[in-house]
């Protein structure tokens, strides 16, 4: 009984013993990858692959992401170490700028192994649906590196219709697939709210006033038109002046034939001439040849200045000519408010 009592208690402390040195090794992503590089040096590749993409899980760095492309070509998964290393490339880290030439060959070296397909027609912001329900973006070149063989594609983009396509090929080839991602059905704008232009102010009609009878004797007098005043004087002016020439025209040919005969007469009593008794008017006509004279040369007088009171006044004016010839002489008269 004391053996088999000491059997399991040594065998409990030999449990607890053993269990720390099979613990897991520290998850740190610089020591998986020290761990992983120690493997691939012994040619264990595969562990090595586990060791690195753990860490790559733990840190998204380009570092890990070169360290996880350079360990799936050395297991010939051609596809995800094409993508690990041009993540790593298109970085700008240090420890991938030093070792660009390496990754780089490595890359060329894998890509010689898959298909080159370019996608055409789809938006740069687009991903692909790859087989297994892998999805990727597609790159800004619109190239894809898959596997030989046959392989279908179904490309999404936010805002258009699903493209699908399908391409097959060897490794090493090119393949060119174009895809129709028409945009989807929008719905149509809604037109903007047309506002109205502002109404014109309602203006109150003028209230009609029936007009109110007046008596006779007190309506206002009646308004008539008259000509201007100006030029009536103007016309009034030129007529009177006419008027007045005429007048002392006529007066002169009257005096001349009454001189005439006082010469006549004259001669008469000198007894150069016989007697003729149709001179003895002489003096009749000598008064109407200067009361004509006079009253033409009145009336001229009176023309210029209706005339010239007409051209500068505006204002109502009234005026008056009358003038009258007497066996003795003549008499005009000029009258008017100016």
């Amino acid at each position: 009984m004391r053996r088999l009592v000491l059997s399991l208690v040594i065998s409990c402390l030999s449990l607890g013993y053993v269990g720390p040195l099979a613990a897991a090794p520290n998850e740190d992503p610089e020591t998986l990858i020290k761990a992983g590089n120690e493997l691939r040096r012994k040619g264990d590749n595969v562990r090595a692959a586990g060791y690195i993409r753990r860490a790559y899980e733990l840190a998204h760095t380009p570092r890990s992401a070169a360290q996880l492309g350079l360990v799936e070509l050395a297991i010939f998964d051609y596809v995800d170490a094409e993508t690990h290393l041009t993540e790593a490339l298109s970085s700008d880290d240090p420890w991938v700028r030093a070792t660009q030439k390496t990754l780089e060959e490595n890359r060329k070296r894998g890509r010689s192994h898959l298909l080159r397909v370019e996608v055409v027609g789809a938006p740069r912001d687009a991903t692909v649906i790859l087989p297994e329900a892998k999805i990727v973006k597609l790159p800004e070149d619109g190239v894809l590196w898959l596997g030989p063989g046959t392989t279908a594609l179904r490309v999404q983009s936010i805002g258009h219709k699903a493209g699908d396509a399908q391409v097959s090929g060897v490794a090493g080839e090119s393949r060119t697939v174009q895809v129709a991602m028409p945009l989807e059905q929008e719905p149509a704008p809604t037109p903007a709210p047309v506002t109205p232009p502002p109404a014109a102010p309602a203006v109150a009609a003028a209230p009609v006033v029936a007009p109110a009878e007046v008596s006779p004797e007190h309506a206002p007098p009646a308004v008539t038109d008259t000509p201007s005043s100006g030029s009536g004087l103007k016309i009034a002016g030129i007529t009177t002046a006419a008027v007045g020439v005429v007048v002392a025209v006529v007066g002169v040919v009257v005096l001349g034939k009454g001189n005439t005969k006082a010469d006549a007469v004259n001669a008469e009593q000198a007894h150069t001439t016989p007697y003729d008794p149709a001179n003895g008017n002489y003096q009749t006509l000598q008064g109407a040849g200067v009361g004509l004279i006079i009253g033409g040369v009145a009336a001229l007088a009176a023309g210029a200045t209706m005339y010239l009171v007409g051209a500068k006044s505006g204002r109502t004016e009234t005026t008056s000519v009358s003038f009258a010839v007497a066996p003795g002489g003549g008499i005009i008269g000029l009258g008017g408010q100016f």
